[in-house]
């Protein structure tokens, strides 16, 4: 498909730009010169874009000096206040004019483009979208476009002081213990983090109400009773204490002295079955600091242990090795498994 660019302007310009590569330096990246003979958006790669995709077909764009450029890609340009239509481009790597708007496509989608001595300006309902200035070397119009947005995985907060910069970090890291954090800092686990000492973290203690209760070392009530015990004998009915013949029943034993028990370990040593479960989480917004995206949770059923292992991806060939290491972390401690069962 040709598209031919007959404006009485415009093979001017462009057969210029075509012979020599300084006019193209005159426009600054954030700049798209307004093009009202151009039939597309026709833009370079440094164009402010998303949702690039291979162009097919690629479209042909024949050039005043008969030269013609073929697109490699189409894009959407980074337009916020535009409909996705009227954002839609055709990339020319070798465009040497720079990138161009066309002010036509634009003004097929609702908007309005006003010219003056100095300055463009493209309105869509009254709102003004684009604004630009005249080069005054080369007599064009050029939009002045926004860098693109990213995305970001967390909530952007606006940190005023140093401790709400420390509290902020404490909370990113599940609010450890202060000693834990500071000893994480101190061994360099966190030089990612900008500007962030344990002098600084202990000069501005954060009092998250998470470290708070999530580390508590205050010991149950009752457990060494002051009081004395009453020892009574096996044979005591136990409809007695039902029936509240005996009062005190939080100081009564049953049993002998030498028949007490202070602690109590269980364990079933006939119903070690061998069984592990496996799952691996769905894909972490940002990757960690050693490349890894996912991890494969395993549980142990005789030994009640969970074991995260990371991976870099989900391809068979990783969740192999992340489950083969999680495996012979049980062998070596003598669970060997015999029963796996998958998670859905």
């Amino acid at each position: 498909m040709n598209l031919n660019i007959s404006s009485s302007i415009k093979p001017v310009i462009l057969e210029q730009n075509i012979n020599s590569t300084n006019n193209h330096a005159s426009s600054p990246p954030s700049t798209i010169i307004a093009d009202t003979g151009a039939t597309g958006h026709f833009v370079t790669i440094d164009a402010p874009h998303k949702n690039k995709q291979v162009a097919n077909p690629s479209i042909t764009v024949v050039l005043p000096n008969g030269d013609t450029l073929h697109s490699t890609h189409t894009v959407e340009l980074t337009l916020p206040l535009l409909p996705r239509a009227a954002c839609q481009a055709h990339i020319f790597e070798n465009l040497a004019s720079g990138s161009l708007i066309s002010i036509g496509q634009l003004c097929d989608h609702g908007c309005t483009a006003t010219f003056d001595k100095n300055q463009v300006t493209v309105s869509l309902d009254s709102t003004i979208v684009l604004k630009g200035s005249r080069s005054p070397s080369t007599k064009l119009w050029h939009l002045h476009v926004p860098p693109p947005s990213f995305p970001t995985a967390n909530i952007v907060t606006k940190i005023q002081n140093l401790a709400d910069r420390i509290a902020f970090f404490h909370a990113a890291m599940f609010s450890p213990s202060l000693s834990t954090f500071c000893d994480a800092i101190d061994a360099g686990h966190l030089t990612s983090w900008p500007d962030l000492t344990s002098a600084q973290v202990r000069q501005n203690p954060p009092t998250s109400i998470a470290m708070v209760k999530g580390h508590l070392d205050q010991e149950r009530a009752n457990i060494r009773s002051t009081k004395t015990k009453k020892l009574l004998p096996k044979t005591t009915c136990s409809e007695d204490l039902i029936l509240g013949k005996i009062e005190d029943l939080d100081e009564v034993i049953l049993g002998e002295p030498s028949a007490l028990k202070s602690h109590f370990l269980y364990a079933d040593c006939e119903q070690i079955t061998g069984q592990i479960s496996t799952d691996p989480t769905g894909r972490f917004l940002v990757p960690s600091h050693s490349g890894n995206s996912y991890i494969l949770i395993l549980y142990d059923f005789d030994s009640n242990f969970i074991h995260a292992e990371p991976m870099k991806n989900r391809t068979k060939e990783e969740m192999l090795r992340a489950f083969s290491q999680a495996v012979q972390l049980l062998k070596s401690r003598g669970l060997a498994p015999k029963l796996q069962k998958i998670g859905k």
